[in-house]
């Protein structure tokens, strides 16, 4: 690999695991309200699950920064996302106006 794609990579790395360590830094200042909006979503126990997400995304990022076990990291962290869109961001059952709205880029 040459050095271009090698720095390239690193800087990647860093910024994608830089969204995930702020995200779990901002958990951490909302336990409380992290963890209503998880229980009005219907995930069970979320004042205990908070902050395996908080682990999750700080430990992950910090991983990934860091450079170890990089591919472990990435995989409990492309899980967790995955996770996170079918729960939080289930646009499949929006109705009327939110799908106009939402399909125009137009945010409530």
């Amino acid at each position: 690999m040459s050095n271009a794609v090698s720095s390239l990579s690193l800087l990647g790395r860093f910024l994608i695991a830089l969204i995930f360590v702020r995200a779990g830094i901002n958990k951490l200042g909302s336990i409380a309200a992290t963890s209503a909006t998880m229980g009005s979503h219907g995930i069970p126990y979320p004042d205990l699950l908070v902050w395996g997400a908080v682990v999750v995304e700080i430990g992950g990022g910090l991983l990934l920064i860091l450079g170890l076990f990089t591919r472990w990291a990435a995989l409990a962290l492309f899980f967790y996302t995955l996770a996170l869109a079918l729960i939080f961001h289930a646009y499949w059952t929006a109705t009327g106006a939110a799908v106009r709205t939402e399909s125009a880029g137009i945010w409530p």
